[in-house]
């Protein structure tokens, strides 16, 4: 004799117990099922967001930064130093070095000779 009350009764503890089992199969494999699932989708997953929400947060000195090829460019503000213009104004390293101001040129003798008249300023 069957009662049929104890048809729910059977199959809320069969749900429960397979949940309860499931639920530890995935707390001991769930992570390397996902990575196994993400590498057949080639997915990248959440590690590239990740990184890019980490970027600006680092602190990197201008030194270190310089040395690993974070910043291009010039290393300093000062236009004599520029390349453009160290080859406009024909003056050498040494020159833009010592001098910060485009005035400093003035009579400035350089490779080309005298970049212009004193007497004209």
């Amino acid at each position: 004799l069957r009662q049929d009350h104890i048809i729910i009764l059977e199959v809320l503890l069969i749900t429960y117990v397979l949940l309860t089992i499931s639920r530890k199969i995935i707390a001991v494999w769930g992570k390397q099922m996902l990575q196994i699932f993400r590498c057949i989708i080639c997915s990248k997953g959440n590690k590239e967001k990740v990184l890019k929400s980490m970027m600006n947060t680092v602190q990197v000195n201008y030194s270190s930064a310089r040395d690993r090829k974070i910043i291009k460019g010039l290393a300093s503000y000062n236009m004599l130093q520029n390349p453009k213009y160290k080859e406009a104004f024909a003056i050498s390293d040494e020159f833009a070095l010592k001098h910060s101001r485009v005035s400093n040129i003035r009579g400035y003798n350089t490779k080309e000779g005298s970049l212009c008249d004193k007497r004209a300023f």
